[in-house]
């Protein structure tokens, strides 16, 4: 808004104490803007949460299912993939729900480590779900599935309109599905990914201030240990992604849509769901108010 330093200063007095800090890059000690390392400002932090749990992972998935319309295919003949497994409490309760085989895939090793642990929890061994380091465009050509998901990790690809022709060529015929569910887009109104460094929730924070600002912001009070300059480089990656190159990417992967529908958090309230529905129709301004996206799609 008014330059990089300028912003920074500005910002800096909504920073929330040492918001959010779950501890250094292991073997670390790097040191934030006050001078002090990274291990003694996390001494005084609360523990970070626990890894999701099975029961977690059930209630995410049902809540996935209810937001695409109870679409997601259940059959124990079915072979499914999750892309952005995460730590894997969507990907085992998918196995306990289906009765399928189910890959999940993930780039940080440390969520894949934790996602095998928990599928040894409910008993489930290599030949009902199994996990793997790697990326989607990693994955190998000729291995198909019926069902593909993805679940809050679309926002997050370098290349998301490139994932979405890769995920169609991992579809095993035109019966099968591509699950999506994903948000905030990076314009949003409020972007979630950004702004909880902030005591106070700051309307199109990344629109307003600069880049940098928020960044130097984040590097010094929240991840110390993960320092970035842009919002590609921040531990996941973050796109910028607009809900107009998403349709376009859709079209241009060659699928086709069972449904779409945007903002679903907004269906306990019709007046802001219907003003919602409003204004995902007009192009340029859907861009800043697009909190979600879910969606079923299949080969056209």
């Amino acid at each position: 808004m008014f330059g990089a330093t300028v912003d920074y200063r500005l910002l800096r007095l909504l920073v929330r104490p040492r918001s959010a800090l779950v501890g250094p890059k292991p073997g670390s000690d790097s040191n934030d803007s006050l001078g002090r390392s990274s291990s003694s400002v996390i001494a005084s932090m609360p523990p970070p949460p626990a890894p999701p749990s099975v029961a977690d992972g059930v209630a995410r998935l049902r809540k996935f299912n209810d937001r695409i319309g109870g679409r997601l295919p259940l059959a124990g003949r079915l072979r499914y993939l999750d892309v952005g497994c995460g730590f894997g409490d969507m990907t085992v309760a998918l196995a306990l729900e289906s009765g399928g085989v189910v890959k999940g895939v993930d780039v940080v090793a440390k969520r894949v480590e934790a996602a095998r642990r928990l599928a040894e929890s409910a008993s489930l061994d290599s030949s009902r779900v199994g996990f793997e380091r790697a990326g989607w465009d990693d994955l190998a050509p000729d291995d198909k599935f019926d069902v593909v998901l993805s679940h809050e990790a679309l926002e997050h690809y370098a290349e998301p309109l490139a994932f979405l022709t890769r995920a169609r060529s991992l579809m095993r015929d035109e019966r099968s599905k591509l699950l999506l569910g994903f948000g905030p887009f990076f314009h949003a109104l409020f972007n979630g990914h950004v702004d909880w460094i902030f005591r106070i929730r700051i309307p199109w924070l990344v629109l307003i201030f600069s880049e940098a600002a928020i960044l130097r912001l984040r590097n010094e009070h929240a991840r110390p240990w993960d320092p970035a300059s842009r919002w590609e480089d921040v531990e996941g990656g973050l796109n910028q992604m607009r809900v107009g190159e998403f349709l376009r990417g859709i079209e241009n992967a060659g699928l086709a849509t069972d449904c779409l529908i945007f903002n679903c958090q907004l269906r306990r309230w019709p007046l802001l769901r219907a003003l919602s529905s409003g204004l995902m129709r007009v192009p340029w301004v859907r861009d800043y108010f697009a909190f979600s996206a879910y969606g079923v799609f299949r080969r056209a």
